[in-house]
């Protein structure tokens, strides 16, 4: 059956194909080992400011007010046990934080006696923290009287407004005692590293263990992971493509989306691209019928892309949607026909597209000619090409047929 790659608007369902990709990635060959360690409070702040415990840049912002701030601190002091804290051993002495975000925040802006006062204090945690400073967060933006206010506790309640004593207090003004039960309290972290890290997939392990573990009230996309798993300048251009006026259109989408699934296929028209029919890239990064493992791959493999080969590629993205910058949505779609307005754009048979046109660019530097509605009515009616491009387009089979069919078409009708 055909799947469905359209939205209600018209515009192309680009999240579709990836999300429900049903292979996935195999995690029980990732032999990890999950290790227990109990902190305690000072050892953890410590951690936090020494740069150990790194906050990955696509968490969501600190979002807990100073109410549920405060029945933290209050649980600790109590001796509570309190859920316990994933981390992710990347190296050695840099665990990402996977799980537990806003309770190593609380528990630091207590320590430091200060507490968020806005949106744009929380915007600059964000942005500051984890940097190159000897503290987790600048000791001068900490101090900033229009981001941040003192952190008292703030327990009492309308039923009960004189009946905590530990209401109105910091970390100062804490009984001694209380303040070592506070400091000695411990947390459970769960540490999570592969028992045999190897280069080739470590990062896949450390992307499905984000994936499955990131929570909050939406959990995130896989592009959004990779973004900050596989950060390189060639992923920071993604967006900057993503913004092509050709690529909007033929997308149907105006404005980028927010949880960037656009820029996730953009990712994916370049891992065809270098991957070529032979879908496989260096080498050594062979497509498996699983998708979104060859995306984390690709995007890993990204990191090595030199100055040189990036302006290479974004030439070439940007010498592909000028050749396709005649071409109306309806004449990417899936249909033989490529007048009936009614039809929409398919992603298989723009990858495939995308792919012919750009490593012809790459072998001959040349700018590519205009593709129009008679060449894309002769693809179509090629051999088996639209019949790799429906059913489940992301088997190995269809992408090499659809890849190899587009390319060697192209080569004919324009030598």
């Amino acid at each position: 059956m055909q799947e469905r790659l359209l939205s209600n608007d018209g515009a192309l369902q680009i999240e579709d194909e990836i999300d429900q990709d049903d292979d996935g990635v195999d995690i029980v060959g990732f032999n990890l080992v999950t290790t227990p360690n109990d902190f305690n409070i000072t050892t953890i702040i410590n951690f936090m400011d020494k740069g150990v415990f790194i906050i990955p840049n696509f968490q969501r912002n600190f979002v807990w007010d100073i109410k549920k701030s405060s029945k933290l601190i209050e649980s600790l002091i109590m001796g509570l046990p309190i859920p316990q804290i994933f981390l992710y051993e990347r190296e050695r002495n840099e665990f990402y934080v996977i799980d537990g975000q806003q309770r190593l925040l609380t528990l630091y802006f207590f320590y430091k006696g200060r507490f968020p006062r806005n949106d744009e204090a929380r915007n600059i945690i964000k942005n500051t923290s984890n940097s190159s400073f000897d503290e987790f967060i600048p000791e001068h933006i900490i101090q900033d009287e229009k981001l941040f206010q003192n952190f008292s506790l703030k327990l009492n309640t309308r039923k009960e407004p004189e009946n905590n004593k530990l209401h109105g207090k910091n970390f100062r003004t804490l009984d001694r005692s209380l303040k070592t039960d506070l400091e000695l309290s411990t947390i459970r972290n769960m540490v999570i590293k592969p028992k045999y890290p190897e280069e080739d997939s470590e990062h896949l392990a450390m992307f499905e263990i984000f994936n499955r573990l990131n929570s909050g009230g939406m959990n995130l996309s896989n592009q959004e992971i990779r973004m900050s798993l596989y950060s390189s300048d060639f992923m920071s251009n993604l967006s900057v493509m993503n913004q092509n006026k050709t690529w909007r259109k033929l997308i149907g989408k105006q404005h980028p989306d927010l949880r960037l699934k656009d820029s996730e296929l953009v990712l994916r028209l370049f891992s065809m691209l270098m991957s070529g029919s032979s879908l496989c890239i260096n080498g050594d990064i062979m497509y498996s019928n699983s998708l979104v493992g060859f995306l984390n791959s690709f995007a890993n493999y990204s990191r090595t892309i030199t100055t040189n080969k990036l302006n290479e590629l974004i030439s070439t993205w940007d010498v592909v949607m000028d050749s396709l910058s005649d071409i109306k949505p309806y004449e990417l779609s899936n249909s033989k026909d490529v007048s009936n307005t009614t039809s929409k754009p398919s992603i298989p048979v723009v990858e495939a597209l995308f792919s012919a046109i750009g490593n012809e660019f790459l072998k001959s530097k040349k700018i590519q000619p205009k593709i129009d509605s008679s060449f894309i009515q002769s693809l179509k009616n090629k051999t088996d090409f639209l019949e790799y491009c429906i059913g489940k387009t992301t088997s190995r089979s269809n992408m090499e047929g659809r890849l190899l069919t587009a390319s060697d078409f192209y080569k004919q009708y324009y030598k």
